[in-house]
């Protein structure tokens, strides 16, 4: 009995340490991209701008410093987008590596958001 207790333990911890290797090399395929949004006229940093990929989507703000994240996007290249009231629309092409982040910044002109 007491062998058959062993071998439901071992094979409990082998599939434990395959989860946890799965999960592991999943979050090593997600990075960040990141930078600084700023006015192409005065240089300062544009704070609540809206940075952002399409596929998968995700959305940030940029805080105070005009710094913005995107965080756990997968390994890939992606087309970001800046856009801010009062400023002119950017893109951008960036490509984030198997485990890390990019970084792409802008500096918005001023203009319509349309």
């Amino acid at each position: 009995m007491s062998r058959g207790i062993s071998r439901i333990s071992s094979a409990i911890v082998v599939v434990g340490l395959t989860v946890t290797a799965a999960a592991a090399a999943q979050a090593q395929r997600t990075g960040s991209i990141q930078g600084t949004i700023t006015s192409a006229d005065t240089h300062g940093p544009i704070a609540g701008a809206r940075v952002a990929i399409a596929s998968p989507t995700r959305v940030a703000i940029s805080d105070a410093r005009g710094a913005y994240v995107l965080r756990d996007v997968p390994a890939g290249r992606y087309v970001v987008r800046a856009s801010a009231i009062g400023q002119r629309p950017d893109s951008g092409s960036v490509v984030v590596g198997a485990s890390g982040s990019a970084t792409l910044d802008f500096a918005l002109k001023e203009g319509s958001l349309l």
